[in-house]
């Protein structure tokens, strides 16, 4: 391996580099600065000192490199810190999928008592190694060159020369180095041939027509929107269109969609937060009434369906509730329908000894005492 110092930057690259650290390395000047860099550099490396690391990256050909190269503020600073805490005592640090080595680089100058890096792509396996040997901590980071499989829903560490993973594998797009813009990502987003497709949030028609369509073509596309529940989802999906483009909205939303999860934290009685969730499932029940642009019939069938695996707010409340996790008050001032959950509290604590079914008990009675019903004798 050659010396540090052998791929320092020179002229233009140097500049270049310079107004990254001045923190100019953001947005579209980071975009311009990567592609003057590959214009002048091609895939040649580069050293330079990155808080106190000492490392040689090829940004051409890995996003995380050209991410630190262009990088004014310490990268996952906050991830760091917290590491740090955890290991303030020694501990084993296992960093799987390490590719060049950043935090088992910044780890092993922690207190952590052994770093182990994990990472089966040979080229950036190379890099990873480098990078250990030219900061001198081939004596606590251990290396292996082995991938994550799963067999029989069971991860295995496995040694393999050609398996890169046979999870899954995460590719991230970020707009300003990977893509011009956000649109743009969205519309070659099929040339990638993903399997499962997320997208961060739908704020706007364009983004849901995308999100539709990928639906359309055979993908599972998952994302964020803002709203309290599943109808004003719903409501707010229906908003960023037309009123002339709303019928062919309604039937595609009704074919495609597979959920809604709704989720909300509530104040619990330990002094931390305890997660209310509601679920909508696209059954024919729903996608019926979406059709028809029924929406405020979904909450009904939500609460007659949740045999089915769906659960409304109310309900999750409740059951909060019930499971001594949160108070009443707290579920009132969360509820979707104040008046409907408070009566189902207060008829739980009145009936607490009845019957699911509200009818009579048979308690007082012996086991083998029969049951005599005598009928009223007529006058």
């Amino acid at each position: 391996m050659q010396q540090f110092g052998t791929f320092a930057p020179t002229g233009v690259s140097r500049i270049i580099l310079w107004l990254a650290k001045m923190g100019l390395g953001r947005g579209r000047l980071k975009l311009l600065f990567s592609k003057l860099w590959n214009r002048i550099n091609g895939d040649k490396p580069v050293d330079l000192i990155y808080h106190n690391l000492r490392l040689r990256l090829q940004p051409r050909q890995n996003t995380i490199e050209s991410k630190i190269m262009f990088s004014a503020k310490k990268r996952e600073a906050a991830e760091l810190a917290l590491i740090k805490h955890h290991l303030a005592d020694g501990g084993v640090f296992v960093d799987i999928g390490s590719n060049i080595g950043y935090y088992a680089l910044n780890v092993a100058l922690m207190s952590a008592g052994k770093v182990i890096a994990i990472e089966p792509n040979p080229p950036v396996l190379a890099r990873l190694r480098d990078n250990i040997a030219l900061n001198d901590l081939q004596s606590k980071i251990t290396v292996h060159d082995v991938a994550i499989g799963a067999t029989k829903g069971i991860a295995h560490l496995t040694i393999s020369d050609n398996d890169f993973g046979s999870s899954s594998i995460v590719n991230q797009r970020e707009v300003g180095v990977d893509t011009r813009s956000w649109h743009n990502a969205l519309k070659n987003t099929l040339r990638q041939a993903p399997d499962v497709i997320l997208i961060g949030e739908i704020r706007d028609r364009e983004t849901m027509e995308h999100a539709i369509s990928f639906a359309e073509t055979g993908h599972l596309c998952i994302s964020t929107l803002h709203a309290n529940n599943a109808n004003q989802a719903l409501d707010r999906i229906i908003n960023f269109f037309p009123d002339q483009k709303r019928r062919q909205l309604l039937l595609d939303l009704s074919l495609n969609l597979q959920a809604f999860v709704s989720q909300r934290l509530i104040p619990n009685q330990q002094g931390a937060r305890s997660a209310a969730i509601e679920i909508l499932l696209g059954t024919p029940t729903v996608n019926e009434l979406i059709t028809r642009g029924d929406i405020g019939s979904i909450k009904e069938v939500m609460e007659k369906s949740e045999e089915l695996g769906m659960k409304t707010f109310d309900k999750a409340l409740f059951d909060l509730y019930e499971a001594g996790k949160i108070t009443a008050e707290e579920a009132l001032k969360n509820a979707d329908s104040v008046n409907n959950l408070r009566l189902r509290i207060k008829m739980a604590d009145e009936n607490g000894t009845m019957t699911s079914t509200g009818g009579f008990t048979m308690e007082g009675l012996e086991e083998d005492e029969p049951t005599v019903f005598e009928p009223r004798s007529s006058d």
